[in-house]
C-alpha cells in the first residue's frame, strides 16, 4: 500500500488544486464554454441599457399623446423602465465597466398621434424582447440570466397592454413590475426624475 508521505509533492499540490475546482471555474471566462465572454456580455448590457432608455422615451410619447387615464398608466410604465435601467446599470458596474450616463437633453418630443405612439412603442418593445430572448441563450451567469428573464416578462406584459390600448380599451391591470427585484423599487422615482444618477 502506498502512503501519502511517499507521493511526489507536485502530485499532492496538483490534487489540492483540483479539489478547489469550484473556485477555478468561477474564474474561467464563460467564452471558454461557448457562451458570451465577459466583454461580450458587457457590450450587450450597455446596448440593452440604451435600448431600455429608448423604450422609456417611447412610453413617454404615449403618455403625452394620451388622455388622463392612459397617461397615468404610462407614467407607471415609465417608472418601471427607470427601475430596469437601474438594474442593468448595476449589472454593468458589477462587471467592472462604466455605463454611459443618460444625457439631459432638451430635444423636442416627436409629434405623434396616440395611435402612432402606441404602434412605435409596441414595435420597439417587441424587437427588444427578441434581443433579450437571444441573449438569454448566450449568458452563462445564473443571476444575470434570471434578471433577463424577469425583464423579458415585464416587457411582454407591457406589449400585451399596448395591444389592448391600440384597440381603444384601457387595460384594467397596472403595468407589471412584480417580477422585478423589490429592493430597488424605492429608487425608481428618483431615477426617473434624475436619469443621470450613478448607480454603484
Amino acid at each position: 500500500m502506498y502512503k501519502a508521505s511517499s507521493r511526489h509533492p507536485d502530485f499532492i499540490n496538483t490534487m489540492k488544486e483540483c479539489s478547489s475546482s469550484p473556485c477555478w471555474m468561477h474564474e474561467v471566462d464563460p467564452g471558454y464554454f461557448g457562451y458570451w465572454s465577459r466583454q461580450e456580455t458587457i457590450v450587450f448590457l450597455k446596448d440593452l441599457l440604451e435600448r431600455e432608455r429608448v423604450g422609456s422615451k417611447a412610453l413617454e410619447n404615449i403618455r403625452h399623446a394620451a388622455d388622463l387615464g392612459v397617461a397615468e398608466l404610462m407614467l407607471e410604465a415609465e417608472l418601471n423602465q427607470a427601475l430596469i435601467c437601474i438594474l442593468v446599470r448595476k449589472q454593468i458596474a458589477k462587471k467592472g465597466a462604466i455605463a454611459r450616463a443618460c444625457p439631459k437633453t432638451n430635444e423636442a418630443r416627436l409629434d405623434l398621434s396616440f395611435e402612432q405612439a402606441v404602434a412605435s412603442a409596441t414595435s420597439d418593445l417587441t424587437e427588444l424582447c427578441l434581443t433579450i430572448e437571444a441573449a438569454i441563450l448566450n449568458v452563462l451567469e445564473a443571476g444575470l440570466n434570471s434578471l433577463l428573464v424577469k425583464i423579458l416578462r415585464v416587457h411582454w406584459k407591457q406589449i400585451e397592454q399596448l395591444k389592448i390600448l391600440a384597440q381603444g380599451v384601457l387595460p384594467h391591470s397596472r403595468p407589471a413590475s412584480a417580477d422585478l427585484p423589490a429592493d430597488d423599487r424605492s429608487h425608481q422615482r428618483d431615477d426617473a426624475k434624475n436619469p443621470a444618477v450613478t448607480i454603484a
